[in-house]
């Protein structure tokens, strides 16, 4: 069997049906590498990839039927005049910088956006180098490899991650020339750019793996310089191919087989392509109709029922659910095992609330906190407004045990002291560390708020503005219709600005904190036009942060109207 190394690509204008020798030889072997034609003399590249598109088989060296039939196929993809001839327009297009990976014509010869049928079985993919180029610093192509990756993550819930090679990442990336080991061999400078390979097990050992010919030059700037290949357009091509999406025979979408100048941007066609792969849309893993019966044995059927995720096992995942019942002292934590909840925790209705704290005020509120700054949401925080009760609970082997108290009545914490029936309390990153291990008090409507640190179980103010106060960063506080809470502004995983909102009005606020010095990134005053679109002129409107592409990073603002079906996911662009 014949093995293919750099052949020449075809030339000859006006080749055609009946004509035979070394320029056929080019045109099949062009046509057979790219997955138009079988020639059993000739050892196949992307084996699986070939067979998906049932290509017809010729006979080498011979323009026949098959050949003719194979360059129809070809003219029909790339929507070129179809007359089976080797044409100048043809001729023009094979020339053309391409991907190495095969075209799989459909049976008409047209296809958009091909799934050919392999994904990965989850949803955080790693990536790893084995070489660089000499053309650019490392750090240069990391930087490009990391963007050409989010194109996919950011229209998919895929997740990125580079690690070490030793540690046997899902897809290896390599710069590397001529014959370089997986069967098929780069051919020098301006024809084949790179290739990938499918997700296993189409793909074997070399599963999502994606190469790129060292003999090209490859670059970061915009615009490209002459003579050189934007690495961020074509990587972002070949991991489309690592993802599992074939070539598209639409022009304008990333995953056309050819590169014509950079492309950073992926095109709807690419979107529904990947999408139909790893579906973006929403599906219930858990449901209970209206009405339905509550969860895990917890009816749900009090307006008064809240709930919240719980780091129940100390194992910083928040995989536990929290359900109360102000007034009534009814508290419950629900596991989840496959799908099935179950309760580790329970005081029913009525109940006794949970490590001596009664929960029996119609004001009680419950939120999760990182008491011990451990990185890990396991302790509870239960306050009552008004009363100056505020108690914290850790939880040993499912025994709940206060570690901070303050009685009804009391005298709050740090110094805030809890008295009005206003008063709000939540978690926050205050230091950029990737905790929640300070507390925010405040008082809408006074210009109050304060941050408190916790250093060995003594809460002490890093920031305050006493009642009547001034409020933060500009953001006045001064109606009793606003609402703060923590929100991850800059997508590192950390919840350390704060946003504040007024309902109705259209006022919103992102709030930075430097040096505890905050400063507002986005403003919209009193009245303001709301934010990403959503007009925020209902007193109902509610807001609060997201984790929509299940990332560890709270990211997204979800804005909803009690009463109206309305509710938005925003996403802020960079």
């Amino acid at each position: 069997m014949t093995t293919r190394s750099n052949p020449k690509f075809p030339t000859s204008i006006g080749l055609a049906s009946g004509q035979q020798g070394t320029e056929v030889e080019n045109l099949q072997n062009y046509l057979q590498r790219f997955g138009y034609l079988r020639i059993d003399s000739i050892k196949e590249e992307f084996t699986a990839v070939r067979a998906f598109g049932h290509p017809p088989t010729g006979a080498y060296g011979a323009f026949d039927e098959a050949t003719v039939t194979a360059l129809k196929n070809y003219q029909k993809f790339f929507d070129l005049p179809v007359t089976g001839v080797l044409d100048e327009a043809t001729v023009a297009q094979m020339q053309e910088p391409r991907c190495g990976f095969p075209d799989i014509p459909s049976s008409s010869g047209i296809a958009e956006y091909v799934a050919q049928g392999n994904r990965w079985d989850r949803t955080n993919l790693t990536y790893g180098f084995s070489e660089f180029s000499p053309d650019l610093n490392p750090m240069l192509i990391r930087g490009a490899i990391n963007t050409a990756l989010n194109l996919w993550s950011q229209v998919t819930t895929l997740t990125f991650t580079e690690v070490p090679l030793a540690s046997n990442p899902d897809f290896v990336i390599r710069f590397v020339a001529g014959d370089h080991g997986d069967g098929s061999p780069f051919d020098g400078t301006g024809r084949v750019l790179a290739h990938a390979f499918y997700p296993p097990p189409n793909g074997g050992a070399i599963a999502g793996d994606a190469h790129f010919d060292e003999s090209e030059t490859w670059t970061v700037n915009l615009p490209v310089p002459a003579g050189g290949i934007d690495l961020v357009s074509v990587a972002a091509h070949e991991f489309g191919h690592s993802l599992g999406l074939a070539h598209s025979s639409v022009r304008g979408a990333l995953m056309f087989p050819t590169y014509s100048g950079a492309q950073r941007f992926l095109a709807q066609d690419d979107i529904d392509g990947i999408r139909s792969i790893y579906p973006w849309g929403w599906e219930p893993v858990y449901a209970q109709g209206d009405p339905g019966n509550g969860i895990g044995g917890y009816d749900l059927r009090s307006r008064a029922d809240e709930a919240f995720s719980f780091d129940y096992e100390s194992s910083g995942k928040l995989d536990h659910l929290a359900l109360y019942r102000p007034g009534t002292g009814t508290i419950w934590i629900l596991k989840n095992t496959g799908g099935i909840f179950h309760a580790v925790y329970a005081q029913g209705d009525p109940g006794s609330g949970i490590g001596g704290y009664d929960l029996r005020s119609p004001a009680d509120k419950v939120f999760a906190f990182d008491y011990d700054s451990s990185g890990k949401l396991d302790h509870l925080v239960l306050y009552r407004p008004g009363t100056g009760t505020i108690w914290i609970l850790k939880n040993t082997g499912g025994n709940f045990h206060a570690v901070y108290a303050q009685g009804d009545p009391g005298s709050g914490i740090g110094g805030y002291d809890l008295r009005s029936p206003m008063d709000q309390v939540f978690a926050f990153d205050y230091d950029s560390s990737g905790k929640l291990d300070h507390l925010v008090l405040y008082r809408p409507g006074t210009g109050t708020i304060w941050i408190l640190k916790n250093t060995g179980g003594n809460f002490h103010a890093v920031y305050q503005q006493g009642d009547p106060g001034n409020g933060i960063g500009g953001y006045d506080l001064r109606s009793r219709a606003d609402r703060v809470f923590a929100f991850d502004y800059e997508s590192n995983g950390k919840l350390d600005h704060l946003a504040l909102y007024r309902p109705g009005t259209g006022t919103i606020w992102i709030l930075k904190n430097t040096g505890g010095n905050f400063h507002a990134v986005y403003a919209q005053g009193d009245p303001g036009s709301g934010i990403g679109g959503y007009d925020l002129r209902s007193s109902a409107d509610r807001v609060f942060a997201f984790d929509y592409q299940s990332r560890s990073t709270s990211n997204h603002l979800a804005l909803y109207r009690p009463g109206t079906g309305t509710i938005w996911l925003l996403r802020r662009e960079p």
